[in-house]
């Protein structure tokens, strides 16, 4: 069901931005070279739900779409423009490689390693702080290695060399929520 797979949001916040009047004019998110900006506040807050919606769960069509209505925002054609603009990406199970292969994860925060009672755990937060999520080791290595490959495909083809990726891909999707909810990384679409 079209409603229940995975949204995921797309591309790097880079902020707000006004007139000289000080009045509000967009919301600016990178994605590959570009930027894309947003002066609909209800797409703006499905993007931002689609990192995380209040319930904890993995955000899709409809969680996103009830958390929009809590906050007294309309829902029609909303979640529909953020696909076409390329800010969010639908994850159906028959689709995971297409996805993976169309998408990369970039880091946005700073590997904090793991601790001396923790040897399984990995963190990711801000250096010098005790702000940071913990992460399992396959997210740890998504985060890791998510630079220095094209796509994800690739990037789980090296974390488990000569393995079919697909379902080390179908384990990665809730590690991604845990990356994009904490503000630990994003994902961007592969380079052409």
């Amino acid at each position: 069901m079209p409603d229940e797979a995975p949204l995921l949001p797309v591309g790097q916040y880079c902020g707000q931005f006004f007139s000289p009047r000080g009045e509000f004019r967009y919301q600016q998110i990178r994605i590959g070279r570009g930027f894309v900006r947003l002066d609909d506040v209800r797409q703006y807050a499905a993007w931002v739900f689609a990192h995380g919606t209040p319930d904890g769960g993995t955000p899709t069509r409809r969680t996103v779409q009830a958390a929009l209505r809590t906050q007294g925002l309309p829902t029609a054609g909303v979640i529909e423009a953020l696909l076409a603009s390329g800010l969010a990406a639908e994850v159906p199970p028959q689709n995971l490689a297409g996805f993976a292969r169309a998408h990369r994860l970039l880091p946005l925060r700073a590997g904090l390693g793991n601790k001396p009672d923790d040897l399984d755990g990995y963190w990711i937060g801000l250096a010098n702080t005790q702000q940071g999520v913990r992460v399992d080791r396959l997210t740890a290595r998504l985060w890791q290695l998510g630079a220095e490959h094209d796509h994800l495909w690739a990037t789980c083809q090296t974390i488990a060399p000569g393995a079919d990726p697909a379902p080390l891909a179908a384990q990665a999707l809730p590690a991604l929520h845990t990356l994009l909810r904490h503000g630990s990384a994003y994902l961007d679409t592969a380079p052409s």
